[in-house]
């Protein structure tokens, strides 16, 4: 596929698509790490707060990583507002104040893993332009910041009991786990 896409696009096109992943990026993780703080308040699970503590503590060394992509880059990390990350944020407040605490934290689980995939889509495409330009080091930063929000996914997939229904391997068995939840 990476054949393709190099023999299709100009590399001013791909710094382009790049620069657009990055700035995208920059505003999904601004935007998330203020919602991770919310969502350790709304939590009633205390592993669960430790979780979003976590990303959240994550979440401010990937907003470095894409500062120093940017700077190397030539570019403000700023100038991209990044809708998709947005609309799940706002989703997730509207919840926080209309749900009881009985399903909250289970909506809260879904709410951050897709914030997860978003970012997960978003660095794995940053990367991979990154090394289509030969850009060694910024796809490094974008590599590094993949690998520790796969292991955010895969801390919010383990999660277990009733707040979680990553544990559900099935949908009846997902509506089951959110029935006993309620």
């Amino acid at each position: 596929m990476s054949s393709i896409i190099a023999s299709n696009f100009k590399p001013a096109t791909l710094r382009d698509i790049l620069i657009e992943d990055i700035q995208d990026l920059y505003s999904a993780e601004t935007c998330r790490t203020k919602a991770l703080e919310k969502m350790v308040v709304a939590a009633s699970n205390e592993s669960l707060q430790k979780i979003f503590h976590r990303h959240w503590e994550a979440g401010k060394k990937h907003v470095l990583r894409l500062e120093q992509a940017a700077k190397s880059l030539g570019i403000p990390p700023e100038g991209k507002h990044c809708s998709g990350m947005m609309g799940i944020t706002l989703d997730m407040e509207v919840m926080i104040r209309s749900r009881p605490s009985s399903i909250r934290d289970i909506q809260l689980v879904c709410t951050a893993q897709k914030m997860t995939h978003y970012k997960l889509v978003g660095y794995g495409s940053a990367c991979a332009v990154a090394k289509l330009l030969k850009l060694e080091a910024v796809a490094k930063q974008m590599q590094a910041t993949l690998a520790e929000e796969n292991i955010c996914k895969a801390e919010l997939s383990a999660l277990g009991g009733d707040t979680s229904y990553a544990s559900f391997g099935s949908t009846s068995q997902y509506t089951a786990g959110l029935r006993k939840a309620i």
